[in-house]
């Protein structure tokens, strides 16, 4: 819980020096004669890779992992943007020793059918979806590329399970039907906030970066977990991570005028 308040704090002050410099931008701009600079509306095709710390329920599974999210959304003019995004969790940090409670020898293993300790990779699955809004701020801009600032929020959707890996037939507890006792699969309703800043380029593949923090409001989806008992109740899953990707602008808006036009701030 600690490192998750240190990251909110980072989270707003960091929300809160950018607004500034913002501002003094733009009062440092007043009484210069500057070019107005029509903007665009585009659809970004997006992809990332987000690692992710993860707090409550979810850190008692799985402490973190990766995701590949991939995004498609629309920027209005550099003014606000909404978006879709569908993310691929792989985690390769599970906790397993709470399944096996009771079923290890004297040294802690699970024995195979041969009586040897058995080699078993375990893998956090699933996956992230969430439509979002986020609110623009340009903090630098010329004809042909922009700085700009997003932050805001969503809701959506998310799944997750352990994957097990290893040599069939030979360790019966964890095959065919008896898996479901032992996949730890969850899900439920969910909601995220994100800050981050995106270098958007007219003519080439553009790139951004930032930190989101998820919530999960999920439940388990089965009856029963071995080691755990009946699953009951909200499971309260969250983590907070950074992440950066590329962007590959399409632009929807008309024929920009080539003349410049001026005004006086």
């Amino acid at each position: 819980m600690p490192s998750r308040k240190i990251f909110m704090v980072v989270f707003v002050f960091s929300l809160f020096l950018i607004q500034k410099s913002v501002a003094q931008i733009s009062n440092s701009d007043n009484g210069i004669i500057s070019p107005i600079i029509p903007e665009n509306s585009w659809i970004l095709l997006k992809a990332k890779g987000t690692f992710q710390w993860n707090y409550g329920d979810w850190k008692n599974r799985y402490p973190y992992f990766t995701s590949i999210p991939i995004e498609v959304e629309y920027s209005h003019q550099n003014k606000w943007a909404i978006g879709a995004n569908y993310a691929f969790t792989l985690g390769s940090q599970v906790v397993t020793d709470p399944l096996f409670k009771g079923m290890t020898n004297m040294d802690g293993y699970l024995l195979d059918l041969n009586g040897y300790p058995a080699v078993i990779r375990t893998y956090m699955r699933g996956f992230q979806s969430q439509l979002y809004f986020l609110k623009t701020h340009i903090i630098r801009s010329n004809r042909s590329a922009r700085w700009l600032l997003q932050y805001g929020a969503g809701a959506g959707y998310y799944l997750n399970y352990t994957k097990y890996v290893f040599d069939l037939d030979m360790v019966p507890l964890l095959e065919r039907n008896n898996l479901g006792l032992f996949d730890q699969r969850a899900g439920g309703y969910s909601t995220i906030q994100k800050a981050q800043l995106s270098y958007l380029d007219n003519n080439s593949v553009s790139f951004y970066f930032g930190m989101e923090v998820f919530q999960g409001y999920g439940k388990s989806l089965r009856p029963y977990t071995m080691g755990i008992g009946s699953n009951q109740g909200t499971k309260t899953d969250g983590s907070f991570g950074l992440f950066g990707g590329i962007i590959i602008p399409i632009n929807v808006s008309k024929q920009r005028v080539e003349t410049t036009d001026y005004f006086v701030d």
